[in-house]
């Protein structure tokens, strides 16, 4: 699946299919720089300028896992299957897996105190990442 450039930001984590086509161990690229210049290019780390970039078509957004949750982004689980990391003093972003029909993917919601808010369902960490960011000015992973 073609990533579209608009939804990603620097930083953000995805798959450079090039690379894992290609059998390379390490294939879970950061992004580093964005440009469109007729076609999307994306440079990653390690930085990839001067080799043109690579178009959008050979990134991969990364499926969200509990793996994924809580080895590479620091989230912890709780014990009824939801998964969870501080955003504040007094808020935690939350993060749940779903099955409903066809339907799959994660909600994640926000909570202040005792109440909870939904905020999004996402299938990628850089949807994630993105979320995270906006809600704390810092990096997630």
């Amino acid at each position: 699946m073609e990533l579209d450039y608009k939804n990603l930001r620097i930083g953000n984590l995805i798959i450079n299919q090039f690379k894992k086509l290609n059998g390379f161990s390490e294939y879970i690229d950061k992004v580093v720089s964005l440009a469109e210049y007729g076609e999307c290019n994306v440079w990653s780390e390690p930085f990839d300028k001067e080799n043109g970039g690579s178009k959008c078509m050979l990134w991969e957004g990364i499926p969200l896992t509990e793996e994924w949750l809580t080895r590479r982004l620091g989230f912890k689980p709780d014990n009824y299957g939801t998964f969870y990391i501080p955003i504040s003093k007094d808020q935690d972003l939350w993060v749940k897996h779903y099955k409903d029909g066809d339907n799959e993917g994660w909600s994640v919601s926000i909570n202040f105190g005792k109440n909870m808010q939904q905020i999004i369902d996402t299938n990628f960490v850089h949807s994630l990442q993105n979320l995270y960011y906006a809600l704390t000015n810092e990096e997630l992973g």
